[in-house]
């Protein structure tokens, strides 16, 4: 704890993350569901960096740093969707839950995309490459957790 009594932002990141994988092995009894977020964030820090690279020549380091952490957004869709799985699957299996919540996660992810344009209307040009990373990157996380999810899910939740 610093001198004012407020934890310094690594430790609590890193209590965070701890928080949370800690809750998802509780939740659903294992890393796959877990290690299934993975995917989603991968997809979405490789499409924000291919397209920042594309349209500036390079990426940042922080741009990496803070874009990737900004792409957090995508273990949330893989959370609704594992979620709906597990707790009221759908009887056509996991493409079946991916269909029925499609457009919810469609919807959310369309305002996150929104903001992130709107933050790239700054004249601060570090400002304007991380809103490109993440309004490229959250639709490669939205449509991975679309795509390459339902194939891999267990059709019977464990």
């Amino acid at each position: 704890m610093s001198r004012t009594g407020s934890l310094s932002p690594s430790r609590n990141s890193t209590i965070s993350t701890v928080g949370i994988v800690l809750l998802f092995l509780l939740l659903f009894r294992g890393p796959r569901y877990l290690l299934l977020g993975g995917i989603p964030l991968a997809a979405g820090t490789v499409a924000g960096a291919a397209t920042v690279r594309l349209v500036s020549g390079d990426v940042h380091g922080i741009t990496l740093a803070f874009g990737s952490s900004m792409l957090g957004v995508g273990i949330d869709f893989v959370g609704h969707y594992v979620s709906h799985h597990v707790l009221s699957p759908d009887p056509a299996g996991p493409a079946g839950t991916m269909r029925r919540i499609w457009p919810g996660l469609l919807l959310g992810a369309s305002s996150t995309i929104l903001g992130s344009g709107a933050r790239g209307l700054t004249t601060l040009p570090g400002m304007q490459e991380m809103a490109l990373f993440r309004a490229a990157g959250v639709p490669g996380a939205l449509l991975a957790t679309r795509f390459l999810e339902p194939p891999i899910l267990p059709e019977q939740p464990v």
